[in-house]
């Protein structure tokens, strides 16, 4: 399965509450796609889904890290994982 339909296809399992299945696409996009930020993303929207405020936030850190570091993203990016985390912090 392609990139995009591979991290697409974790929205449908978070509607159908899948989340077992959904951190497996999400661990299969950060073996598979090591520089995409696919991966980190997606598992802080499955944790968020799940009510894993902690483990949310450590993944939104990850995501801001990763776009900090890497080619073809925006401070505006950065600033919103980096908000989604305090929001998952309670700040």
């Amino acid at each position: 399965m392609a990139l995009d339909d591979l991290s697409n296809s974790i929205n449908d399992l978070i509607k159908e509450k899948d989340f077992q299945k959904a951190q497996a696409v999400c661990q299969q996009l950060l073996d598979d796609y090591p520089d995409q930020i696919d991966g980190f993303s997606r598992f802080a929207q499955v944790y968020e889904a799940m009510g894993e405020k902690a483990k949310a936030a450590v993944c939104y850190r990850k995501s801001a890290k990763f776009a900090t570091e890497n080619d073809g993203f925006d401070q505006e990016s950065v600033d919103m994982y980096i908000e989604d985390a305090k929001r998952m912090e309670g700040e």
